[in-house]
């Protein structure tokens, strides 16, 4: 196994990049659609999955045959040869043939701990995509129902007809800043909080850039390309090749939603419009696609926004000779070269052949054997046996009763530590509902303090709008007063130059002891009395107009020196 996985992490980290390097230049060349991109990088993740597992073609040491004519002609092994019958100075037969020792050289150690070290960095990757889609579920869990106000559904209706995409599941999550696509089976489309506070066109684009994730399933590619990935995680170029498959799906939804918009710059405005809102409050890492899932703004403003560049015919027909040609000498290059381990290990053991005809040596002479003591007597030979057989079922029974005591208090911690365990998931759970309840407290409160605040806004307001009112007519009735004073003071005047008439004057006196009459008639003390009535009214509207400005602006300070976090 160290050999196999040795060998294919070898030929990976030099065919990952060459590949990945290939497939940017032949779509530079090409100048390729999105469409075509996003399957070409998909592509080259499988290729470099497995284009090492098909060169794994290590040459192994073929066993020794014997013939039976080399059995035959083989010389006879002589047992226990006399001193005599051996040379003095033996000599080999043959010079060992110096073999080039390699540059480098794995040890039986080092393989092991380096196939380790693969493996736990694969698992560990496969433990973070595990949690990231426990960590979506979870969230689609903590969400709640949404009913969108009537416009954002009548919008998210025709967006849904006009790209032939079944409605999925609305809820509503105050985890995330962004609309994100979870699931794969019956997905779920979740919105943040502040959705409806979005313009008309701002959330058309959202709709459209979801419902284009879900038409194309992006969210089971994506999972499945994570999974495709695994044995090659530890690679760079891994890691690039990913980003340009989520860019490329990034961009082929904004063009969908561009295309539904009828215009990319104005797409391209409400993107930005509504990344500014959802950059300020970042949703956690999951397994979802959303709006703002890999933070690649600028490009894809660029793309929308760029106008597409006409490649000169020489210029195409020369970057395709480039592109052809990189291909044929990486494509023969990959067939023809492959990198080999240099394994530190004993040479593999020949079968050994059949024996050759053997040849005795003379025989030793006999030793005479010295005789046995007598026998022990049967009776207590029994006995002790016996003995020894009793001795022997009390120590086993009593060996039974310890492995039984053993097992009984193995047991017995088992049971502590699973109630350990059953103590910690309910203390686990009491938590998780408890910082629920306290989530959804603080989600109360914030809402009271915004209905609260809009009140207060309201009714400064309307305080605001009756003081201008109040203003208004008193300017009014001031204006009033004034330009009839003037019109008396400009009577007067007139009247001084037939002060000197009698008939003036006594039309003057009649006139003054009218008006001393009028003055002293009940009527007008009345309507006197009612415009002091109405000053004093006024009088008191202005002042607890100015108490409830007071209020506010003390209210608006205690807002900004305590914001609500």
């Amino acid at each position: 196994m160290e050999k196999s996985v040795l060998f294919y992490l070898a030929n990976a980290a030099w065919q990952t990049p060459m590949l990945a390097a290939l497939v940017a230049l032949l779509l530079w060349a090409v100048s390729a659609p999105l469409r075509l991109r996003h399957l070409a990088w998909i592509a080259t993740l499988l290729t470099a999955l497995i284009l090492p597992l098909t060169l794994n073609n290590e040459p192994r040491p073929a066993p020794v045959q014997v013939t039976a004519a080399q059995l035959a002609s083989a010389p006879p092994i002589v047992q226990n040869p006399h001193p005599a019958a051996l040379p003095a100075n033996p000599q080999p037969q043959t010079e060992p043939i110096a073999e080039a020792k390699p540059f480098f050289v794995i040890g039986p150690a080092a393989a092991r701990w380096c196939t380790r070290i693969y493996l736990l960095v694969t698992a560990l990757a496969a433990g973070r995509i595990l949690l990231s889609w426990l960590a979506a579920r979870r969230l689609v869990r903590r969400s709640r129902p949404l009913s969108l106000a009537p416009r954002a559904m009548a919008i998210f209706t025709q967006a849904a007809q006009s790209q032939k995409v079944v409605l999925p599941l609305l809820r509503q999550s105050a985890e995330i800043g962004s609309p994100m696509v979870i699931g794969a089976y019956r997905p779920a489309l979740l919105l943040p909080t502040s959705f409806n506070l979005l313009k008309e066109d701002e959330i058309t684009a959202a709709l459209c850039h979801e419902l284009a994730h879900l038409k194309r399933e992006d969210y089971l590619i994506n999972l499945l390309c994570q999974l495709i990935a695994l044995p090659l995680i530890w690679h760079p170029a891994t890691h690039l090749i990913l980003r340009r498959i989520r860019d490329s799906r990034e961009m082929i939804c904004d063009q969908v939603a561009a295309d539904e918009m009828k215009s990319p710059l104005h797409y391209a405005t409400c993107l930005v419009a509504v990344a500014l809102r959802s950059f300020d409050s970042p949703a956690r890492a999951t397994q979802a696609v959303s709006m703002f899932d890999n933070r690649v703004l600028e490009e894809r403003i660029h793309h929308l926004t760029q106008k597409r560049r006409i490649v000169a015919p020489v210029a195409r027909m020369l970057r395709l000779a480039g592109g052809a040609a990189a291909t044929l000498g990486a494509v023969a290059l990959t067939l023809l070269f492959q990198v080999t381990p240099t394994f530190a290990e004993q040479p593999p053991v020949p079968p050994v052949p059949p024996s050759p005809p053997v040849i005795e040596s003379p025989v030793a002479p006999i030793v005479p054997v010295p005789p046995s003591p007598p026998a022990v007597d049967q009776d207590m030979r029994r006995s002790i046996d016996a003995e020894a057989n009793e001795r022997a079922a009390k120590q086993r029974e009593e060996r039974g009763r310890d492995e039984q005591a053993k097992r009984d208090a193995q047991q017995a911690r088992r049971d502590i530590d699973q109630a350990k365990r059953d103590a910690d998931e309910a203390k686990r759970d009491a938590e998780r509902d408890a910082a629920e309840a306290k989530r959804e407290a603080e989600l109360e409160r914030r809402e009271a303090e915004r209905e609260r605040r809009d009140a207060a806004r309201e009714s400064a307001r309307e305080a605001s709008q009756a003081a201008r009112e109040a203003a208004r007519e008193a300017r009014q009735h001031a204006d009033e007063m004034r330009e009839r004073i003037q019109r008396e003071v400009a009577d007067a005047m007139r009247a001084t130059e037939h002060l000197k008439d009698p008939e003036f004057r006594r039309h003057i006196e009649m006139q003054v002891e009218q008006a001393k009459a009028m003055a002293n008639s009940p009527e007008f003390r009345q309507q006197m009395d009612q415009l002091h009535e109405n000053m004093a009214e006024l009088h008191r509207n202005m002042a607890d107009l100015d108490k409830q400005m007071k209020q506010l602006s003390k209210n608006m300070s205690h807002l900004r020196d305590n914001p609500v976090n």
